[in-house]
């Protein structure tokens, strides 16, 4: 994806990598599987990976505009969305793949294979895919300690029950890669790092008897993460523990008076992350919840008109620790509030100029608010400060496309 338009890619060795959306990263860019929160902590720290195996992948898709506030509050980044249907809605044909993958600048391999198997009125995926990458080469010689080793697998059923489909999944994912070093900027040594997520997934969808293009969408997904960052082979400097909770409501209405393509709901979030080893965060429990609405319509002579709404709340609820100044052992409380107007006009066959316009925000995060010390893998001292409030802006994007019999041009 770092192909696409204002798509760039930050990394810290080949493992940890991630997308900068309009320059923008962190939790500016929501990363998303079928939908749903991801789970890991790849937004906290340019060290930490982003725990998904992408060769798995039925389809990648970058989020822009309107559609942005269906996941997240930061219209003026983004959201990649990870296309995996792990609760195979709708698989009624026995299908499967098997896939490789190899390189020699990274000498190593990744494989994956994948079935989908009817039985009776049950939909039934499994997958498992392994990669292992050697330290990445350079014209100076191999840079050390950039070895990657990953495995992960999913299984998932779906069955439908009159207008109803009911379905669940489980999804893990083990990652062992490392984080060059001895370099000016760098960790002195280098570190390796230890990761294990997994996810259960359990969903439901409503499809009226009368149409169905308007369906309800309801996903609840249990997240846990762990994360240890070894400075030797017997020291570790940092680890994080990380629970999450989500329950997400959507209902798709296809066309009501003026308006088609209507999104409407909501979700629920709990999450719990404690931090060990040379870490001076206190144990944080976050909750938050949020509504969104998206609708288009028509306006005059070509005109698209697609408005969208965010608006919730997050509370953070440190707990005293040892290893923290009592003194911003705080709890904070931010209201939140986003919109984004989209006016797309079709200058001809093929041919659109769109104006989108936006207001963002963004809580602050739980290492923004509450740390208190280094991060050693980063080689940084990451100060917090309890008293910030939420961020908030406002922006423009102006964009003409033209999509012909062979080339296609775009300006921004």
């Amino acid at each position: 994806i770092k192909n696409e338009p204002d798509v760039a890619i930050r990394s810290m060795g080949p493992a940890a990598a991630r997308p900068v959306i309009k320059g923008l990263s962190g939790n500016h860019v929501e990363v998303t599987e079928d939908g749903s929160f991801n789970g890991d902590m790849s937004a906290t720290s340019p060290d930490h990976a982003v725990a998904s195996e992408v060769i798995t992948a039925r389809k990648l898709r970058i989020v822009r505009g309107p559609n942005i506030l269906r996941h997240s509050f930061s219209t003026a980044g983004g959201v990649v969305y990870v296309h995996r249907k792990d609760v195979p809605f709708g698989d009624t044909i026995f299908h499967g793949y098997v896939a490789g993958y190899g390189e020699s600048g990274q000498p190593g391999y990744a494989t994956a294979v994948g079935v989908n198997v009817p039985v009776d009125r049950v939909s039934l995926k499994g997958e498992l895919s392994a990669r292992k990458m050697n330290d990445m080469n350079t014209p100076d010689g191999a840079l050390e300690n950039t070895e990657i080793e990953t495995s992960s697998g999913a299984v998932g059923g779906a069955v439908p029950v009159g207008n109803f489909r009911f379905g669940a999944s489980y999804r893990w994912f083990d990652s062992d890669y490392g984080i060059p070093g001895g370099f000016i900027g760098g960790h002195p040594n280098g570190v390796d790092i230890e990761l294990h997520k997994y996810d259960l997934t359990l969903r439901g969808l409503y499809l009226p008897a009368s149409n169905f293009a308007d369906t309800l969408d309801v996903t609840f997904r249990k997240n846990r993460y762990h994360h240890k960052e070894f400075e030797t082979a017997e020291s570790v400097g940092a680890e994080f523990l990380v629970n999450e909770d989500n329950l997400r409501m959507e209902k798709f209405i296809s066309l009501l008076g003026l308006f088609y393509g209507i999104h409407l709901g909501g979700e629920l979030d709990y999450r719990s992350v404690k931090m060990g080893g040379y870490v001076f965060t206190p144990p944080t429990y976050s909750y938050s919840g949020a509504v969104f609405a998206v609708a288009s319509t028509e306006g005059w002579k070509g005109l698209e008109i697609t408005l969208s709404s965010r608006m919730g709340a997050v509370a953070f609820r440190p707990r005293e620790s040892v290893v923290a100044d009592k003194d911003a052992i705080e709890d904070r409380n931010f209201a939140l509030f986003s919109f984004d107007a989209e006016f797309s006009q079709r200058m001809g066959v093929g041919k659109f100029l769109t104006l989108d316009a936006y207001r963002t925000s963004r809580a602050p995060t739980i290492e923004e608010l509450y740390n208190q010390g280094p991060h050693l893998a980063a080689y940084t001292y990451e100060q917090g400060n309890h008293k910030i409030d939420v961020e908030r802006g406002y922006g423009g994007e102006l964009e003409y496309r033209s999509y012909g019999e062979s080339v296609n041009l775009g300006a921004t």
